[in-house]
């Protein structure tokens, strides 16, 4: 059945860096649409993140969405299994003269939430198939189910569900997809991205890059 728009509830969390973040915890009959969609549209996520991914030569992205064994959790916040996903740092590092640090200020809540369909299926195809007409397809109700646990806004997703974390995968995936095809050697952490460079100009190109896409 269709949901409406619902609130959450927030709190807050101490950091060990001592700076407080806030979190939310939905509202459970709108989690469970959610999920049930995301669920639903699960092989399409995956060819997704394929499409994406094929291209790399090592595993960019740290976090893995991956079926963990004996947990109910869809991953880890350990960013890392060495033993399966390898350890490119150093390679590159050797290879290169700087290093470029950046994170996407306030990532999850500066998500629009439109822009998981563009991800999925391009921004231009997104578009077109867009509104009413459309509100059935699949890209779609993976948009709508995350905006009516924020009250139906499009501005941003909740910091602390698992699914905030697979939908903004879904767009940084995309976002790396393109850094690859600039040439860039780099790797991230959730939103903490670290490239390796031959040059400060290239660092700085780099950031300019990030920025835009």
């Amino acid at each position: 059945n269709d949901s409406k728009p619902t609130d959450y509830i927030r709190y807050s969390n101490m950091r060990n860096i001592n700076i407080p973040r806030p979190l939310s915890i939905p509202e459970p009959f709108s989690y469970a649409n959610q999920t049930k969609i995301i669920s639903e549209s699960w092989s399409k996520i995956t060819s997704h993140f394929k499409k994406k991914t094929k291209s790399q030569t090592y595993k960019i992205s740290r976090i893995h969405i991956r079926k963990l064994k004996n947990s109910d959790s869809l991953f880890e916040m350990n960013y890392k299994n060495f033993s399966i996903d390898g350890n490119p740092e150093d390679e590159i590092f050797i290879k290169s003269k700087y290093i470029a640090s950046a994170d996407i200020a306030t990532c999850f809540p500066s998500i629009y939430s439109h822009s998981i369909s563009w991800a999925l299926i391009g921004k231009s195809k997104a578009k077109k198939e867009s509104g009413l007409t459309h509100k059935n397809k699949w890209f779609n109700q993976i948009d709508i189910y995350t905006r009516n646990l924020k009250f139906g806004e499009t501005n941003g997703v909740l910091i602390g569900p698992h699914s905030s974390n697979l939908i903004s995968e879904i767009i940084l995936c995309s976002i790396d997809y393109e850094l690859v095809k600039k040439k860039y050697k780099f790797y991230r952490n959730v939103d903490d991205y670290t490239c390796f460079t031959n040059s400060f100009e290239e660092a700085e190109r780099f950031f300019i890059d990030l920025s835009e896409i």
